[in-house]
């Protein structure tokens, strides 16, 4: 029997039948993983059912070239190793663990660096990205008079935070058509793409382990297993504050660069006045220093004296008309500022290859 013909069989198979030959299976309720040795193309069924179907091509791709697997020791109920090699001489370890609602594939490629991939045959509509969802005019399967949030299309291999609209994004994506969701936790630059032919999660360079997790079922149960594996992950789903839901003011909103002690105050204090029901209140838009050397680092408590004499009074004035009151800092720092070369020295900045790396965009126009 060939490996199409298993899939499309949809036996039932007991809690985790392991070949030692290609395809290899593992089931864990309803659940079933199956995968060939050659390429470790994979898929999942659920209740017979076929859910995520495989790539024709590979499912793992190393550093560019597709990894082949075979048994690495015995198998465990519900989870199998493999050990990989490339055509190229890379060589990974994967783990496969599944639960009823929940699937993890974990490569630990012998070689920190390296580009990992994991990839399926595709699916659609498909939802989540965050802030991507809303750029639907670049990759929208539909007319631009008929907005949506499907994200199908969406292609990015270096999958990371940006300016404009894109400032909050995540890689997990569902497909509720299907009953499946995915994401890859993993802090680095990530691979991104989705299509009804093909998806693709997976890391530009790669740590010591990459985590993928695919979810199943209903949507509250996707969401409520995606919610264990961001807490193991330690990445746990916090308390809001409630406040935050209410209406706001924001600075740079209001006042844009203009904003100093009184304007602020002034602003607020009219919306309060005209009856709108402000919660909350965030201040930015230039109230650090306004020292060129200095530029936007505001991560030290720091405000321009002569527009904000006195900051204190400022706070206790807004705290007393019981607003949270919230400041915008800056992260970024320029390379010539008073503060970056001990930054540098004391390993604060994101490295690239070991050494603090320098950024280049819209705004500061300083690296």
């Amino acid at each position: 029997m060939t490996f199409r013909d298993l899939v499309a069989a949809g036996a039932s198979f007991g809690c985790a039948l392991c070949v030692g030959q290609s395809p290899v299976l593992l089931k864990s309720g309803a659940l079933t993983f199956t995968t060939t040795t050659e390429g470790f193309r994979y898929g999942f069924r659920l209740d017979g059912k076929t859910v995520i179907p495989f790539s024709m091509s590979a499912g793992l791709v190393l550093a560019g070239s597709p990894v082949n697997v075979r048994p690495d020791g015995e198998c465990a109920t519900a989870r199998y190793v493999f050990s990989g090699t490339t055509a190229t001489g890379g060589k990974v370890r994967v783990t496969v663990t599944l639960y009823d609602h929940h699937a993890e594939l974990m490569a630990e490629p012998a070689r920190m660096g390296d580009e990992v991939r994991f990839v399926t045959g595709g699916a659609m509509p498909a939802y989540g990205l965050a802030d991507h969802a809303v750029e639907q005019k670049k990759f929208s399967t539909l007319s631009d008079k008929h907005f949506n949030t499907d994200v199908t299309g969406f292609a990015d291999d270096a999958f990371l935070s940006g300016q404009g609209q894109t400032r909050l994004i995540s890689n997990f994506v569902i497909y509720p058509k299907q009953k499946f969701a995915e994401v890859l936790i993993d802090p680095t630059a990530k691979i991104m793409r989705t299509s009804g032919a093909e998806i693709v999660q997976g890391v530009a360079h790669a740590q010591a382990s990459v985590a993928l997790h695919y979810f199943f079922g209903t949507s509250q149960e996707i969401y409520a297993e995606y919610q264990k594996a961001r807490k193991a992950a330690g990445f746990p789903v916090m308390m809001p504050k409630y406040e935050a839901f209410g209406v706001g003011w924001e600075a740079f909103g209001a006042l844009g660069w203009e904003t100093n002690e009184m304007t602020d105050q002034e602003s607020i204090d009219r919306y309060l006045a005209e009856g709108y029901p402000l919660r909350w209140i965030l201040i930015g838009s230039g109230f650090w220093p306004a020292w060129p050397e200095v530029h936007e680092t505001t991560s030290f408590g720091l405000w321009d004296h002569q527009k904000y004499p006195d900051p204190r009074e400022l706070l206790a004035h807004f705290h007393d008309e019981k607003l949270k009151t919230m400041l915008e800092l800056r992260i970024t720092f320029i390379t010539t500022g008073p503060y970056s070369e001990e930054g540098v020295l004391e390993g604060y900045f994101l490295t690239q290859n070991g050494r603090a790396e320098v950024f280049t965009g819209g705004w500061p126009k300083l690296p």
